[in-house]
């Protein structure tokens, strides 16, 4: 990935500001889809140790998928 392209990409916690917003729903309210308080959520955000399950609940809460994929690059065979 070249460098200008690096910079536009938005956090995790920058998307689900977005999301948020959009959705019209405050932190504790996405907190609360993660099964988790709002000070833990808001450190998970800023430490960027959200699990993948939690991830999956915040997106229900936005009626969203969020997927995780990993590529092999040398097989191109998703993981």
């Amino acid at each position: 990935m070249d460098e200008p392209t690096k910079k536009m990409r938005l956090t995790t916690g920058q998307k689900i500001k977005v999301l948020s917003e959009r959705n019209g729903l405050k932190a504790y309210e996405v907190a609360n889809a993660a099964f988790t308080s709002p000070q833990n959520f808001n450190r998970k955000i800023k430490n960027k140790t959200l699990t993948e399950y939690e991830l999956e609940k915040i997106a229900e809460a936005f009626n969203c998928e969020v997927d995780i994929v990993f590529t092999d690059k040398s097989t191109k065979e998703f993981i």
